[in-house]
């Protein structure tokens, strides 16, 4: 055999045995929603960011007490200030968002006190 043609299979073997390379992308934070992903989503409130990129946050967690008050779905804080139930989400432009987040019942509770069991929806706008 050419000493060439030893060399290119020697080089094609050695090739086809490396790892295949893996695009480059950053894991998705079920809890959060990026300020890129909301870009990237043409989304044009927050209310259409949270449905299209992480829906989830938005299922009902079912009664949550006896008070009939207390609603099955999380409450939106916007840069830590209590909002609204989840509608208020609408009056919020995508372009004004840097971040959503969905903090549980128990981290909503650590953070905001009690009165939210069925979690908080928590808005930081761009500033």
């Amino acid at each position: 055999m050419k000493p060439g043609l030893m060399a290119l299979m020697l080089i094609l073997a050695a090739a086809t045995c490396a790892p295949a390379r893996i695009a480059s992308t950053t894991p998705r934070d079920p809890g959060r929603i990026s300020q890129d992903e909301i870009v990237a989503s043409l989304a044009q409130n927050a209310y259409e960011a949270v449905v299209k990129l992480r829906r989830n946050f938005l299922v009902s967690r079912g009664k949550t007490s006896l008070r009939a008050s207390d609603s099955p779905l999380p409450y939106v804080f916007v840069d830590g200030m209590r909002y609204g139930p989840v509608g208020t989400l609408r009056l919020i432009p995508a372009s004004n968002v840097a971040e959503i987040r969905f903090l549980p019942a128990w981290e909503a509770t650590t953070v905001y006190g009690t009165g939210f069991m069925s979690g908080v929806i928590e808005v930081t706008t761009r500033r």
